[in-house]
């Protein structure tokens, strides 16, 4: 779906990635698992473009829903690879930022289900800095979130007003929700991070999961 010109959101299951197409070249916003790749591939050839043309890939944080895509997409493209320092690392070495814990029966299944939640590790090409603005389709500035993971990052297109929230953020219904329940690192750090997403004021929210939220300025969840 192009919910602004040059901007697509690339759904499957339930995990969005986004593509931004510039003046120059292709760039992702996160892969979603190694699954949705093939759609990705699809709709850059339905654009016109080829996998090739991807020269960039920005990773919001390194759960195996936003990074299983990776390793085929690098491979395909030879797409240079941005992420925050600390989930950058662990992309590096092929495993989520953070356990899951959780309590009960959650905490069992977590037990069990740990070992499927790593993924082909992959070599970043850059670790973003708080605050860098990036020279894609007028200024594409990094957010730092933590709360979800460890050192989720969020990207806000300057010029049109787009944030793109990865985790740090959800909008099951179209309406957005923070961050919250076992797969949260630390839930008071994610309304931290809610309210530095507010301050914003986007016009058009994109989630990882869920619909594309527009006139979200007073949409926003603080708590």
């Amino acid at each position: 779906m192009e919910f602004i010109p040059n901007v697509h959101q690339i759904e499957d299951s339930f995990v969005n990635a986004y593509l931004i197409v510039t003046d120059r070249d292709l760039v992702l916003i996160d892969t979603g698992f190694s699954t949705n790749a093939k759609h990705i591939h699809a709709k850059i050839e339905e654009l016109g473009f080829t996998t090739s043309d991807l020269k960039l890939i920005l990773i919001t944080h390194t759960d195996k829903d936003h990074v299983g895509g990776l390793s085929n997409l690098i491979r395909a493209s030879n797409a240079k690879l941005y992420a925050s320092r600390f989930e950058g690392e662990a992309i590096q070495k092929g495993e989520p930022s953070r356990p899951l814990i959780g309590k009960g029966l959650m905490k069992l299944i977590y037990r069990f289900t740990t070992p499927l939640s790593k993924f082909p590790p992959v070599t970043i090409d850059e670790f973003l800095s708080d605050g860098q603005v990036l020279e894609i389709a007028g200024g594409l500035r990094v957010i730092p979130t933590p709360g979800h993971t460890p050192e989720h990052i969020a990207f806000f297109l300057e010029e049109h007003e787009v944030l793109f929230a990865g985790d740090a953020l959800r909008a099951p219904a179209g309406e957005l929700h923070i961050s919250s329940g076992a797969n949260t690192w630390d839930e008071a750090k994610a309304i931290k991070s809610a309210k530095v997403l507010a301050n914003l004021k986007p016009k058009i929210v994109c989630c990882g999961h869920g619909r594309v939220v527009f006139d979200a300025a007073d949409k926003m969840p603080t708590k």
